[in-house]
């Protein structure tokens, strides 16, 4: 493993950006998801960086970028697809020791971008070092059909009874059992197919009858070694 996962938490925390095209853009729209506070800075901006500095949604600085620029930011982007400049950034960043991804040129950079699947609460993120970018796309494409969509609504369901499970069973063993029926059940079901208020009603008797969900059905099969098909 070249590089330690992490998932930084960057909520309403100062993050750079340096770069005013689609390679910017793109760095904005996950940074803006995760909800850091983006300010960019470029001689030019397209017109998508445009309409998010003209709704508020990030701050744009339309001037040449400084070292001194970096100074209180959680992480940096350099994305303006100018060497010489994006090694700038890069060098003043680590030179206070901020995390800064330079698009495209690991080398440079302190952390690699992953490529994400995001269900919500669940995000799962594929990273090949850099050593191929596009090989960890195609294993996203794969995730991403194995992943139902449901998955971040069952997420956040399980976060809202985290507290009555553990009120409710003391014992560590028992709550994993407890989620692992959860999940392996039909109330998991019901809350991936939308029906999250019936489901809602038979978790919290469940809980208040402090029992563990029910489970699905298991079958014996009788195989005869001599046929293996």
């Amino acid at each position: 493993m070249r590089h330690y996962p992490a998932f930084f938490d960057i909520q309403g925390r100062p993050c750079l950006v340096v770069g005013g095209g689609a390679a910017a853009l793109a760095k904005t729209r996950l940074l803006r998801r995760a909800g850091a506070d983006v300010t960019l800075i470029a001689p030019h901006f397209d017109a998508d960086l445009h309409a998010l500095g003209d709704s508020g949604e990030v701050a744009l600085s339309m001037r040449e970028f400084r070292a001194a620029d970096v100074i209180g930011c959680a992480l940096v982007h350099a994305a303006s697809g100018e060497a010489g400049l994006d090694q700038a950034v890069a060098r003043a960043a680590k030179a206070r020791n901020i995390p800064v991804n330079v698009v495209d040129r690991a080398a440079l950079s302190s952390f690699v971008m992953p490529a994400i699947v995001d269900r919500g609460p669940l995000v799962v993120a594929i990273s090949s070092g850099g050593a191929s970018p596009v090989l960890a796309r195609r294993v996203r494409a794969e995730i991403e059909t194995l992943l139902p969509h449901g998955l971040g609504r069952l997420a956040r369901f399980a976060h809202s009874f985290r507290s009555a499970v553990r009120a409710t069973f003391a014992d560590f063993e028992t709550r994993l059992r407890f989620w692992e029926n959860f999940f392996d059940g039909p109330l998991a079901e019901s809350v991936l197919a939308g029906n999250e208020h019936q489901a809602r009603s038979d978790m919290l008797a469940l809980v208040n009858r402090a029992q563990l969900p029910p489970t699905g059905e298991m079958q014996d099969i009788a195989v005869d070694p001599a046929q293996a098909d």
